[in-house]
């Protein structure tokens, strides 16, 4: 399992929570994540969202990339396949967090 504190993976549960509601924030948030967890199930993620939701979303979501490639792991290694797996579910994609 990578090296990691809660401070690393609050921007990515600040994000989980946002693709956890409703309306188009929380489809373009959900997008992102799913892309960072199976790009080809789930679709990729367009830059363009970037500027579609509110600046402290496009924070998180800049504050998250760097983490995620850094740490080199799927969102099964912080225990997260599972609301990822909900969260797929909801958007009507088949598959979530499936690589470990």
């Amino acid at each position: 399992m990578p090296d990691h504190d809660t401070d690393d993976l609050a921007p990515i549960h600040r994000l989980l929570a946002i693709a956890e509601r409703d309306g188009w924030q929380a489809k373009l948030v959900a997008k992102f994540l799913l892309a960072w967890s199976d790009a080809r199930s789930c679709g990729g993620f367009d830059l363009t969202d970037l500027w579609q939701v509110d600046r402290t979303v496009t924070a998180n979501r800049v504050t998250a990339i760097p983490r995620i490639a850094a740490q080199r792991a799927y969102l099964a290694t912080y225990g997260l396949a599972p609301r990822f797996e909900r969260l797929a579910q909801r958007r009507g994609q088949t598959r979530a967090g499936a690589s470990a």
